[in-house]
């Protein structure tokens, strides 16, 4: 849940890392709620993948439309993108400075926070090589997508890519699968 407080008051919290990046308010500092709400599509666990499915057209699609520019899916996949790799490296290099100023500070912790840097550090390597191909990943869809899109091809184009989930949609991203996660026995889009 949301802490609105927590969110104002402390800038390095969860919540003012995604919530108060720049990807996400105008620059007048108010939130986007478009944008917010792909997040929200983005993070819900859905009752099923059909759900999934629809939730999606009906979001990227809210005049309902039998289909939609090129243009609208690319500013939808560029939020989505930048929540699955930019801002989770954000996060991670804060608790990686959190738990390197604990190292100093306390050291009888030392054991303890060197476990979880060597735990942290390959996953930020790993955001940053997807990040160094993000642009790459994004210009290959990009050129893949004809002028309009409609329902079924948007689908497609989402489970070709992996885009249903943030952790495939890093893989496809970086272009390989971090090495710590476990196989998804739930069934691919």
């Amino acid at each position: 849940m949301l802490d609105c407080d927590e969110m104002y008051t402390n800038e390095k919290s969860n919540f003012a890392l995604v919530y108060l990046d720049d990807a996400f308010r105008s620059a007048d500092k108010r939130h986007n709620v478009r944008k917010l709400l792909r997040l929200g599509w983005l993070c819900c666990l859905f009752r099923s993948i059909e759900e999934q499915k629809t939730e999606l057209w009906n979001l990227i699609n809210p005049t309902m439309a039998e289909s939609i520019q090129k243009a609208d899916i690319m500013d939808f996949l560029q939020t989505l993108t930048h929540f699955v790799v930019v801002i989770n490296k954000s996060k991670l290099f804060f608790v990686l400075k959190q738990l390197n100023n604990s190292i100093f500070s306390h050291t009888e912790m030392l054991v303890i926070d060197e476990d979880a840097v060597q735990h942290i550090t390959p996953s930020i390597a790993y955001l940053e090589q997807a990040e160094e191909n993000l642009s790459t990943f994004l210009g290959k869809i990009e050129k893949e997508l004809p002028r309009r899109i409609n329902r079924d091809d948007c689908i497609e184009l989402f489970g070709k890519y992996g885009l249903f989930r943030s952790y495939t949609m890093r893989e496809q991203i970086a272009g390989k699968r971090l090495a710590t996660r476990k196989l998804d026995t739930q069934k691919e889009m």
